[in-house]
């Protein structure tokens, strides 16, 4: 059974700043309704808090809690599960009752006292001994896995060390998916790329570590292309060669000039930022500057009528496209 926010807000009788803030941790899944163009977070019941519920039985509603039973009953019946020992199959079940029992925990108990506290007061996770914080979110992340993926939760917890091997890698077609998420972003998340690659491939989907592992070697083997997916100019700069000399194309003086502008980083004691206009001969190394308010057609003129003043009349302006320097003013003037 699940519930909205606004369903909740309605049947507890709370506002939703509080139902927000008492629910900021809990899972929900984005769902459809009637009504509405975005998808409106659904929580399940198990995943409320201990408050929420007894107040939801009092208005009656007992939900049915059969998943746990069915997960048991559809892994005895699987070859993975059946192949394992007995040993592994125990194992198995206490660690996905575990992590229910832990989904399910009360607030106010961090992870440390929750495990202490259930393995001391319940019997039924003997086989476990003792469960480090590591262990604990190790399985939690192996749970997710297994329900991202629509698998059996209790047979996604059988030990296969030993056993016969399935899919530890991913195939060509995985590969293909997994480099065009990689390249969609600046900044990949391997979480997310996993789930919807989950939704993508089903059960023939390896684990999120081979995902992880496949990323790290496919960032090693392609630097240039990881780094033009981040920002194509850094690509650029870091890894691509400039053969030649750039200044070699100016054979005598006044042949080639150069214009640039940049704003100082400095900001001067009017308050105002000045920006810097340069003219250079690339031939004699020769600069003239011009320091304006702001680059426009109208302060560059300027610069290069300064610029022929000293150093003669230029045959070739070389100049980016900026719409200061492309502007009909300009290309007037020249």
């Amino acid at each position: 059974m699940e519930y909205t926010e606004k369903q909740l807000t309605e049947k507890l009788n709370i506002s939703q700043p509080a139902l927000f803030k008492a629910l900021k941790k809990t899972p929900y899944k984005l769902k459809e309704i009637e009504g509405s163009s975005k998808r409106v977070k659904h929580y399940k019941y198990d995943v409320l808090p201990q408050r929420y519920k007894d107040k939801l039985k009092e208005l009656g509603i007992e939900p049915k809690k059969n998943e746990p039973i069915n997960n048991f009953l559809q892994a005895k019946l699987t070859k993975k599960y059946l192949l394992a020992t007995p040993d592994k199959q125990r194992k198995a079940v206490q660690k996905c009752k575990f992590i229910e029992a832990y989904l399910k925990r009360k607030s106010g108990l961090n992870q440390d006292q929750w495990i202490s506290e259930t393995l001391k007061n319940s019997l039924d996770y003997e086989d476990l001994g003792t469960v480090s914080i590591k262990q604990l979110n190790d399985w939690l992340v192996k749970y997710k896995e297994a329900k991202d993926k629509k698998q059996n939760l209790v047979e996604a917890f059988i030990d296969s060390r030993g056993a016969s091997k399935g899919v530890k890698a991913l195939n060509e077609e995985q590969i293909k998916a997994a480099e065009r998420y990689f390249l969609k972003t600046s900044r990949p998340r391997i979480s997310e790329i996993y789930r919807n690659m989950c939704h993508m491939f089903g059960d023939t989907m390896p684990s999120r570590d081979v995902l992880y592992s496949y990323f790290n070697e496919w960032q090693r083997k392609n630097p240039v292309l990881y780094e033009f997916s981040k920002s194509p100019d850094s690509a650029k700069n870091k890894y691509l060669v400039a053969f030649g000399d750039e200044s070699a194309k100016a054979k005598y003086k006044n042949h080639y000039w150069e214009l640039d502008s940049t704003p100082a980083d400095v900001i001067c004691m009017d308050g105002k930022r000045y920006s810097i206009i340069a003219a250079i001969d690339v031939y004699t190394r020769r600069v003239v500057f011009h320091v304006c308010e702001t680059s426009s057609a109208y302060t560059i003129s300027q610069l290069l009528a300064k610029a022929i003043t000293k150093l003669g009349i230029p045959e070739n302006v070389v100049i980016d496209n900026g719409k200061d320097y492309t502007s009909n003013h300009f290309e007037t003037i020249c």
